[in-house]
């Protein structure tokens, strides 16, 4: 434990009681509260989210806690329930994204073992696929034991609405909204009174304490060490690191800009290259992804960095986003493709004139491809991201960015994502009008939202997608993700439906190997040499 003081005063029930004790009593009482917790705060993440990579969040709220002098404990049931349940699609065929939102999880939630969770204070790392098993799961850690304070946070419930739309005031004691660190700190050694950057429950609703300022040092904090992590459960040992956040740029469909307040704040190369020396020699990372907007918002900074790799001889691949900037220097390309950057991830998103200014985007299609080109020669992969049906773009804008697809193609190694477009709390959502935007409240607006003259609807935008898969497939390019995919209903299948399809792949997989091995079942390549064919 931290401190007797620290940890009487973040109990649920206790942390918003003054400690005016009275007798010995009270404070044996307390006492044996105390005694009963192995830690001072766990950190709880549920399915569904990727499985090749350890989740950053909770890894940088863990290592501020610990900072602090606080315990804290992991309890990853992501992970668990990938292995325990044996139906990997779930988590890796993005087409399942609506079972998680939809269907009855309590089957998960029974096989979530909840007596490990050991700590007065609890929090949840939210995203829009383990919203609904974390509301169960904290829904029965209180019941168990109401005297848990119990705290949700994460980019699933930043926005004003999604507190009031998305958690029922009884499943959590405040929402954590934004940077999460101190807002945390604050709660384990102060209690839950008035905290900023927290919602907590109203007479009419969740209210909101007002933010909290923006951490202006990101070194403050150690940087995440995954001692609670068992890395073999991952696929390749790859890391995920966050060396900056915010972003220089200003597109107008980009609601991250929005979360952090359009600063951009950069980890100091040293801090960055230490977790970085760190993860390799500890737990063996050999391959690296920047979560960042953008790696090279600040040239100084990422030439400091490649500097450091090079001379610890880092050798090790990693990779992430980069703007689209015609200026940055072909030196510095070739230093950070030395010091291990394999690829870059461009969002160009279009390749119409025309769209580029209305996403106010700030490079012109003609430096996009002096960019690539440039990439090209450093000896660096280059993938893109693209957006199709963005509001104002015709179809004769679409058949440009499909034109210009066809002239780089050879210098693009994938398209890392397609998006049909949320509009959700961006530029575009406090400026409707102004891209002639039909848009109507409600939990599909993200995909109903029309252009006034009902030239650019979900229709369209789908269509127009499915012609680019159609390019890029001719010109043997994969993609990794389209936002369409998650919208697919009838996927949305109940649990009994899904283990009953496992039973049957089952049944006809031991048939198979029965039948095979009796002779009676002989696989079609054998029977084809048998033929000599």
């Amino acid at each position: 434990m931290h401190t007797f003081y620290s940890s009487i005063t973040t109990f649920g029930g206790i942390a918003n009681k003054p400690l005016l004790f009275n007798g010995l009593k009270y404070i044996e009482e307390i006492v044996v509260m105390a005694s009963s917790y192995k830690y001072d705060f766990a950190m709880v993440f549920c399915p569904r989210w990727g499985v090749k990579v350890p989740w950053t969040a909770p890894a940088y709220l863990i290592e501020a806690v610990r900072s602090r002098g606080f315990s804290a404990q992991y309890i990853d049931f992501n992970i668990y329930h990938y292995y325990a349940t044996k139906i990997s699609e779930l988590w890796t065929e993005n087409k399942y994204h609506q079972f998680w939102k939809t269907q009855d999880l309590s089957w998960f939630l029974k096989r979530s073992n909840l007596d490990q969770i050991s700590a007065p204070v609890v929090g949840f790392s939210l995203t829009d696929t383990n919203l609904q098993l974390s509301i169960a799961i904290a829904r029965a850690l209180k019941k168990r034991d109401p005297n848990i304070t119990i705290l949700f946070g994460g980019h699933r419930i930043f926005f004003p609405e999604d507190p009031e739309e998305q958690v029922p005031l009884d499943a959590c004691d405040a929402i954590v909204k934004g940077e999460g660190e101190l807002t945390l700190l604050d709660i384990l050694e102060n209690g839950l009174d008035n905290n900023l950057g927290t919602y907590t429950p109203g007479s009419d609703g969740w209210q909101f304490n007002g933010e909290r300022p923006l951490i202006k040092d990101l070194d403050m904090f150690p940087w995440p060490r995954y001692e609670d992590v068992n890395w073999e459960l991952f696929e390749d040992i790859p890391a995920q690191i966050m060396g900056s956040r915010g972003c220089i740029n200003r597109c107008s469909f980009c609601n991250d800009i929005v979360r952090a307040q359009y600063k951009y704040r950069r980890r100091s190369p040293e801090h960055i290259t230490e977790e970085m020396l760190y993860l390799k020699a500890r737990h063996g990372v050999h391959t690296f992804t920047f979560n960042d907007p953008l790696i090279n918002g600040h040239y100084p900074s990422l030439d400091e960095q490649c500097d450091l790799l090079l001379k610890h001889n880092f050798n090790r691949p990693w990779y992430g986003n980069f703007a689209i900037r015609a200026d940055m220097p072909m030196d510095l390309l070739r230093k950070a493709q030395q010091a291990g950057l394999e690829k870059a991830i461009l969002g160009l998103e279009c390749a119409s004139p025309k769209v580029l200014k209305l996403m106010k985007k700030k490079f012109t299609v003609e430096e996009a491809e002096y960019f690539i080109n440039r990439l090209n020669e450093a000896g660096i992969l280059v993938e893109l991201n693209l957006i199709v049906g963005f509001p104002g773009e015709t179809e004769e804008n679409f058949q440009q960015t499909l034109q210009f697809l066809k002239q780089v193609g050879p210098k693009i190694s994938m398209i890392t994502s397609v998006a049909t477009l949320n509009v959700d709390h961006s530029y575009l959502w406090d400026h409707l009008d102004e891209y002639n935007i039909d848009f109507k409240p409600g939990k599909d607006r993200h995909i109903s939202w029309k252009t006034t003259d009902g030239s650019n609807t979900y229709a369209v935008r789908i269509d127009r997608a499915r012609r680019l898969f159609q390019l890029a497939e001719e010109m043997n390019l994969t993609h990794m993700r389209f936002d369409g995919d998650i919208e697919l209903k009838e996927y949305a299948l109940t649990m009994d439906e899904i283990l009953a399809r496992q039973r049957i792949r089952a049944a006809k997989h031991y048939t198979k190997k029965v039948l095979t091995k009796m002779g009676v079942f002989t696989p079609a390549k054998r029977v084809m040499k048998k033929l000599g064919l």
